[in-house]
């Protein structure tokens, strides 16, 4: 129990007060054996029954152990324990519990990737849930946590408690856009640049790129989809094209009511006099959407007019898949937010916050 203010601490408290510091601040070594009863006993102006009360305490804390048999024996100092989360990483995603969903996509990657170079270095990974972790950040540094990644569909509940946490964090490019942190993600520009270069190597002469977009937000709000436009903007521009066509088209979680709307929104850019002879999907997810609608309108896929995907994660019961596809290295990039947090919690990274960008790669069919 703690003195009571504007009380002098008991011979009890001052003992064990001396042996927590002494440790800390290196007077003390683990493995040094603490001097007798009597003589802890009489440094500290107290009776031998106080001092055999403080060891009890210190012997359940871990700082000390007993050396000798029940007749003779001495106490010897521990090494400080480490406390309960040092050096272990909070891994903040909306997938519960670190359950990865039927149907993979960048940020399961990301996770994956993530938790593959964090257990490799050593340490142990907390997977929170947003909600949970924006009330627990603080007790959590206070218990040694390491620091922070973020990653996932769903953060803006964790960015304030983020920013107020003092810990080290690591953030996807494009997630908690108000947070100042490090931040690691794919390199959109040059992905939509490799997707576009290839086609047009493949002799096509009229890109378009199509956006299935369910949400409120247009494409145009969001960073990645403009860095993957203006990359296929430069490839066509650097082969003397016209500008890519763009669609933004209503989508669907259902492949039904998702066809529909393609077959419908997609008519007059698929049956016109000048009508492209690629189409970029933003996601493979889209692919098979846009190939039924090519195929009502009688197109002859990846013949007459060609479909491309981006995200790399192609499932054959999918259905045919498109000519050529970016994979965005995402678990690559799971690995360098790791990285990222290792090099700030160990003072190794600049004082400006750093965003690194991995380069994707084209599949091609």
């Amino acid at each position: 129990m703690p003195p009571r203010p504007g009380r002098p601490a008991s011979g009890q408290a001052q003992l064990i007060s001396a042996i927590e510091t002494g440790l800390a601040d290196g007077h003390l070594q683990p493995g040094q054996h603490l001097p007798t009863v009597r003589e802890l006993a009489s440094r500290y102006g107290c009776d031998p029954g106080t001092v055999v009360r403080a060891s009890r305490i210190l012997l359940h804390r871990g700082l000390v152990r007993r050396e000798g048999n029940a007749t003779r024996s001495r106490l010897v100092l521990c090494e400080s324990p480490r406390p309960l989360l040092a050096g272990a990483i909070a891994l903040i995603t909306d997938h519960r519990a670190g359950v990865l969903p039927p149907e993979p996509g960048w940020s399961v990657h990301e996770f994956a990737g993530a938790m593959e170079a964090a257990t490799a270095r050593g340490h142990t990974v907390l997977v929170v849930d947003p909600t949970e972790a924006a009330v627990r950040l603080r007790a959590w540094r206070d218990s040694g946590l390491l620091g922070v990644i973020a990653l996932g569909e769903r953060l803006g509940a964790v960015q304030d408690s983020l920013a107020d946490s003092g810990l080290p964090v690591a953030a996807t490019a494009h997630v908690c856009p108000g947070l100042v942190c490090d931040r690691a993600g794919s390199d959109h520009e040059a992905g939509g640049h490799l997707l576009a270069a290839h086609l047009i190597a493949q002799g096509r002469r009229r890109l378009a790129s199509l956006w299935g977009w369910s949400s409120d937000d247009h494409p145009d709000q969001r960073a990645w989809a403009r860095d993957r436009q203006t990359g296929i903007s430069r490839a066509c521009a650097e082969a003397g094209l016209a500008p890519p066509r763009r669609r933004v088209w209503t989508a669907s979680d259902d492949r039904e009511t998702a066809v529909r709307a393609a077959i419908v929104q997609l008519a007059e850019l698929l049956t016109g006099p000048e009508a492209p002879d690629a189409l970029l999907a933003h996601t493979d997810g889209a692919v098979p959407v846009i190939i039924a609608a090519v195929r009502h309108h009688g197109g002859s896929v990846h013949e007459r007019i060609a479909v491309a995907g981006y995200d790399h994660y192609w499932r054959p019961d999918l259905g045919e898949p498109p000519c050529a596809s970016i994979d965005k290295r995402n678990a690559e990039v799971g690995a360098a937010l790791v990285e990222l947090l290792l090099e700030r919690a160990a003072g190794r990274a600049q004082a400006m916050p750093v965003t690194r960008l991995i380069q994707p790669r084209l599949v091609a069919s």
